[in-house]
């Protein structure tokens, strides 16, 4: 009996489900004590491990169900042809450039919808038109708000400006639909006109369109059956639903395509600006950035300079994959303590890093826990830290301050080294 009892208890510590000889109750439930209660146990756990093989063959079935065509139509509707990942790296230039356009284009339509009242109101020959003046001049008061509204946004305000996009497309659709509605004898050419040309003027994932255009034909299409004449509305009623689909089909093709390129700028970009080897930001990087840290900081600015110690020497000795693998470990000790985007790769072993509004003591600290973090990886850095006021500074005599206390570490580094030596 004494025997078997090993045997099961060395079986439970094979498994996993013991240590020490104990059975961890919080991952499996404890066995029932009766003639059935190992045969129990091993049922529960059955049904575990089929659970969570269960779980892993739905996550692959969904992986492999994003490569089909509905996951890939899915992909085109809500993220434009791109991964998510991708899409949400591309959404803040893409922002920025959609709040560029909605700027202008609310510039161009207020003259455009002003200079088009001012014509009503003075030429007698356009009076058929007069009965949309008021329509055009709440659409101008409309472009006015938005533009006020547009002008006080903040920057990071992404779902505000998003729904200023959308606010803008709707007064342009209803203001086609107005101006059918009080012409309701006449074809409406202006809402047809801007369902092919609003899906064009942001840049949106297809799905947004879509939406937006599905939503003001229906608006489009009811109000046209009660208002206009029979012949009329049938033929208003085709063309929204032909130009609909036309305008859905060209607009997803169009997003996709500007999100590639907001993408492949992206990846230019990345490439220009950033170490492959260290994935840090690089000397191009640093040299058109370096002047605007002056202007960033209201406080205090400090400049920490480092210098890897026996490169030279470890690329001779061991390779330049050993190298290397220094390079990446300064690299990412460097930025967990200052942040990526405060860091720069800028010579082969050179690395620049910005700290701006911080007490010179909290630098110091952070760059001693730098110098023990390296010291404990096998690594070593000489490091010069410089700290100016805001109101004095001189950013070329702060950056030369830190180089020469790096140097004068680098040489102490060596003296040292040179007196172990000896």
């Amino acid at each position: 009996m004494q025997c078997l009892l090993q045997l099961m208890q060395g079986a439970f510590l094979r498994s996993g489900l013991c240590k020490n000889g104990t059975v961890f109750s919080t991952d499996f439930p404890e066995p029932v004590e009766n003639r059935h209660g190992v045969y129990l146990f091993g049922r529960k756990r059955g049904r575990i491990k089929n659970k969570m093989r269960d779980a892993v063959r739905w996550k692959d079935g969904r992986r492999k169900g994003m490569n089909t065509g509905v996951g890939k139509l899915h992909q085109m509707l809500f993220y434009a042809g791109l991964e998510p990942e991708e899409y949400q790296a591309c959404l803040p230039e893409i922002r920025k450039d959609n709040r560029k356009k909605l700027r202008a284009y609310l510039i161009i339509a207020g003259i455009f919808l002003l200079v088009i009242i001012c014509l009503l109101g003075g030429i007698r020959a356009l009076g058929a038109l007069r009965a949309n003046r008021g329509y055009y001049l709440l659409s101008f008061v409309g472009c006015l708000v938005l533009l006020a509204i547009e002008m006080m946004l903040p920057e990071d305000n992404g779902l505000l400006l998003d729904w200023l996009m959308y606010a803008f497309e709707a007064q342009l659709y209803l203001l086609g639909i107005l101006i059918m509605k009080a012409s309701p004898e006449e074809l409406s050419v202006s809402f047809i006109a801007f369902l092919l040309a609003v899906p064009l003027l942001f840049v949106m994932p297809p799905v947004q369109h879509i939406s937006n255009i599905l939503f003001f034909a229906v608006i489009f299409i009811g109000l046209a059956l009660h208002v206009e004449t029979r012949r009329i509305a049938v033929i208003d009623t085709i063309d929204c639903v032909v130009f609909g689909m036309v305008s859905s089909i060209i607009s997803s093709f169009m997003m996709v395509s500007m999100h590639q390129n907001f993408l492949s700028e992206l990846r230019l970009r990345r490439f220009a600006n950033f170490d492959i080897l260290t994935n840090m930001q690089n000397r191009n990087a640093y040299e058109s950035s370096r002047d605007s840290w002056a202007k960033k900081c209201t406080v205090s600015l400090s400049c920490v300079y480092v210098d890897v110690n026996g490169l030279h020497e470890l690329n001779n000795a061991s390779g330049h994959e050993k190298g290397d693998q220094m390079l990446q470990t300064v690299a990412l000790e460097l930025q967990g303590r200052f942040g990526r985007d405060n860091c720069y790769r800028t010579g082969g072993d050179e690395f620049v890093a910005f700290v701006q509004d911080e007490p010179e003591t909290a630098v110091r600290a952070a760059t001693d826990e730098l110098i023990r973090a390296l010291e404990r990886k096998g690594c070593s850095a000489a490091i010069g830290v410089v700290t100016q006021n805001a109101g004095s500074m001189d950013l070329d005599t702060l950056i030369r301050q830190a180089e020469q206390q790096m140097y004068q570490a680098k040489e102490e580094h060596y003296r040292i080294q040179r007196q172990l030596e000896h």
